[in-house]
């Protein structure tokens, strides 16, 4: 079964119903203090919501795979890091999701209060995944 996600302004994908008024404030600061017409703040204040959220699910998920490797547990590990290298991929298409992390997941993976390790998917996956328009090519 396909799950649905809250839409903002109807045409934007969000994680959580709750972060109508994040949008809106990141809309109307780049509209009146970058000085965008709305329509293009609005797709700005998506395009940095979705980096936002893939940048938490890649901090989540390094985090998760370095604790499931020292603890042994490969199979959760590896799970991690599918996720990982999705977000990462997302966020930088030239990333190699092997070596260091992005300056912006490692700033934050620094501050990040460590977790369990057991596999649990973060709601910035949503966003992992390449969107049709991407995935398809012109014939």
């Amino acid at each position: 079964m396909a799950q649905t996600f809250p839409q903002w302004l109807g045409r934007y994908p969000m994680v959580d119903a709750e972060h109508v008024h994040d949008l809106d404030t990141r809309a109307a600061l780049k509209e009146f203090h970058e000085k965008m017409p709305r329509h293009e703040a609005e797709a700005a204040a998506h395009k940095d919501y979705v980096h936002d959220q893939l940048v938490e699910a890649a901090v989540h998920h390094l985090t998760g795979l370095k604790a499931a490797h020292a603890a042994g547990d490969m199979e959760t590990a590896k799970k991690h890091g599918v996720m990982y290298g999705l977000c990462v991929k997302r966020i930088d298409p030239k990333a190699n999701i092997a070596g260091e992390p992005p300056p912006d997941v490692a700033t934050r993976a620094k501050n990040s209060p460590g977790q369990g390790f057991r596999f649990r998917a973060h709601a910035g996956d949503a966003f992992a995944l390449p969107e049709k328009s991407e995935t398809t090519s012109s014939s």
